[in-house]
């Protein structure tokens, strides 16, 4: 039997969901100048804050550098402010504005989906949260593919639905079809079909049978180390569900709709 990931054999980040590292900075600048006018120092101390919960550290230098940057760009600019501290505080303009909706309109609805799917399926092993699955475009299902780990969830799901009174004796064509019916989702028909024979002739998990001498249909029932695996499978499923909940939420919350509501303040 193979052994349960490591946790860095994969690392999620949000680059992966389309964000670049710079992207993110920029978010992060946008969104708190949202709250109020601010110094890079004051969202600085903001940032590294956050950074550090996705392992992302940065020196104070780089931010300053985005925000002359963004300044540059005409995203910000710099304001009067009644402060005698002779820092330079910033305020959105509205090309600036016009960027934070570039951003929303390109990635939004995609996270959104994404970390729906990801609460739908962490409901689904730990009977908690939100249990409707997502409906996802074809884009969207190849992206969380990606950035789930397909092997780990697909076995955990398999064995799950073995273990089910009507289930305990299925075909892998029904089993494939039953994902896609309860989850809004289902791995390619190929790669199931390889991981059921891994299931079946490496791992153990599952026993098949031909119901007929002419091999009508293949069947398939849960074995005692089939039973024994379904916990450690569905921690392995849920340690890379928790990844994409953790940063498809981090880059929601880099939208100001996600936060408190604030009116722009001056200092």
């Amino acid at each position: 039997m193979k052994d349960m990931p490591a946790k860095d054999d994969f690392q999620l980040g949000p680059e992966r969901l389309g964000l670049s590292e710079r992207d993110i900075m920029y978010l992060l600048v946008f969104r708190e100048l949202h709250k109020h006018n601010a110094s890079p120092s004051e969202m600085y101390d903001v940032v590294r804050e956050e950074l550090s919960t996705i392992d992302r550290g940065r020196a104070r230098s780089y931010l300053y550098h985005v925000v002359s940057q963004m300044e540059s760009f005409g995203w910000i600019e710099t304001i009067r402010t009644k402060n005698k501290n002779n820092k330079k505080y910033y305020a959105i303009t509205s090309t600036g504005r016009a960027k934070v909706d570039s951003f929303r309109e390109s990635c939004l609805d995609s996270i959104k989906s994404l970390k729906g799917m990801a609460d739908h399926f962490s409901s689904h092993i730990t009977g908690t949260g939100n249990p409707e699955p997502m409906e996802l475009t074809l884009a969207q299902r190849k992206m969380f593919s990606r950035l789930i780990n397909v092997r780990y969830l697909s076995r955990y799901l398999i064995l799950k639905i073995l273990t089910e009174p009507d289930h305990r004796e299925e075909t892998g064509k029904n089993i494939w079809y039953l994902l896609k019916e309860r989850h809004q989702w289902q791995p390619a028909q190929g790669y199931f079909y390889e991981l059921a024979h891994e299931m079946e002739f490496d791992q153990g998990y599952i026993r098949g049978a031909w119901t007929t001498a002419r091999r009508s249909s293949y069947i398939y029932r849960l074995t005692d180390l089939g039973i024994e695996a379904i916990d450690k499978e569905a921690e392995a499923a849920l340690h890379f569900l928790r990844q994409l909940q953790k940063y498809t939420n981090f880059i929601l919350n880099l939208f100001p709709e996600h936060n408190q509501p604030n009116n722009h303040a001056s200092v």
